[in-house]
Order: structure tokens, then C-alpha cells, then sequence
């Protein structure tokens, strides 16, 4: 999740929030993974206060969203990226996701996400993920209220959520 990737998700959530014909966004990685996180060589690099302002505008418009968020997540969901997943109203995991706040590993508290994290499973798990840097699974995530619904094939159950809401 480098700086470009993050304008580019905010440019395309105004352009959706101002189409009166979207009616739901679905959030999802290309590949196996969600989003492993912040791009920790621009984190750990000199301009900090850009790179949060930019953050914070990322993960406050999504937390502003007026449209529903659905997030299909089909492997990997760390750090930024179990804040994306945790901004989202419908998270789709497979049964192999993983989900992690790990930023403590390379001696960062994920100040940007911990909000989200928080208001989807609690301030006290919150804590303790943030603090361990320990990974869940799509069980435990689902446990936790995290996740929606753990599906086989998380890509093709979110895109139906997502085509079902944007009837409404």
C-alpha cells in the first residue's frame, strides 16, 4: 500500500461515492493477497507527515463511506491491510486468509488502522494484536467479528453481496 496505491483508492472511492449509479464498492487484491501492508521502505523514510496525512485521508474516507464496502479478502490481510478489511461494513475471507496488525515487528504501532480494528473487534484484542504482532486466521477473525463469511472462493461471494446491495 505505497502512496500511489493509496491515491489512486481515494480517487476511486470519491468517484464512486459521487455516481449515483454505484451501489456498492467491492475492495479486493489482484492477486492471493489483500494487502500486506504499508509500503514500509516510503514508512520508514523521511517525509512521515505526507505520508500520514495521507493515510489518514485514505482510511477516513473509507471510514465516511455512505456506499457499502464489501472486502473480499482471499489470503493475506496485514497491517494497513487488516485496517482496509476492518473499514469495510462485509468482509468475505477463505478459509486460508490471515490477518495481522504486525507493525510492531519493525518497531511501529499501527496509530492509522488501530480505530478500525478497534470499532470491529474490540479495543482489548486490538491491544493484544498490536502488541504481539501475532497473525489470525479466518476462523478466528470470524470469531473476533471481523469477518462476515468465509468462503471457498472469497472473489465470487463478494462480488455477489456487492452486486445484491447496489439493487437496493
Amino acid at each position: 500500500l505505497n502512496s500511489n496505491t493509496c491515491r489512486q483508492l481515494l480517487d476511486a472511492f470519491g468517484r464512486a461515492e459521487a455516481d449515483p449509479a454505484i451501489g456498492a464498492i467491492l475492495l479486493r487484491g489482484n492477486g492471493t493477497a489483500f494487502c500486506s501492508g504499508m509500503d514500509l521502505e516510503e514508512v520508514l523514510g523521511a517525509d512521515q507527515d505526507a505520508l500520514v496525512d495521507l493515510h489518514e485521508r485514505l482510511f477516513t474516507t473509507i471510514q465516511r463511506a455512505r456506499k457499502p464496502i464489501v472486502a473480499a479478502v482471499p489470503g493475506i490481510a496485514l497491517a494497513a491491510g487488516m485496517g482496509l478489511a476492518a473499514n469495510a461494513h462485509i468482509v468475505i475471507a477463505a478459509p486460508e486468509a490471515r490477518f495481522g496488525l504486525t507493525e510492531i515487528r519493525v518497531g511501529i504501532w499501527p496509530v492509522v488502522v488501530f480505530r478500525a480494528v478497534a470499532r470491529a473487534i474490540g479495543e482489548r484484542r486490538t491491544t493484544e494484536l498490536s502488541l504481539t504482532g501475532r497473525t489470525i486466521g479466518a476462523d478466528e477473525a470470524l470469531r473476533f467479528g471481523l469477518v462476515t463469511e468465509v468462503a471457498s472462493d472469497p472473489k465470487v461471494k463478494a462480488l455477489e453481496v456487492a452486486q445484491k446491495l447496489s439493487q437496493f
